[in-house]
């Protein structure tokens, strides 16, 4: 089997672009931005075909606040 890329959401999304470019010398693409959904990502390239998408949402954030019942 091959993964090719792996996502994961987060708070500081500019904060975790550096972190992996700086301790995983990743390179970063574009950032991708959808302002009507509130979403914006980027992929983050390694060596060989690794991948990993990090992303951050106004919806996701909002949901995440949100106590768990019980």
């Amino acid at each position: 089997m091959r993964l090719g890329h792996a996502a994961l959401w987060c708070a500081d999304l500019e904060s975790m672009r550096t972190f992996y470019e700086t301790y995983f010398n990743g390179r970063s693409g574009p950032k991708y931005v959808n302002p009507v959904k509130g979403f914006e990502s980027y992929f983050i390239r390694f060596d060989g075909d690794a991948a990993l998408e990090i992303m951050r949402s106004e919806q996701v954030g909002e949901r995440a606040a949100t106590p768990l019942p019980g």
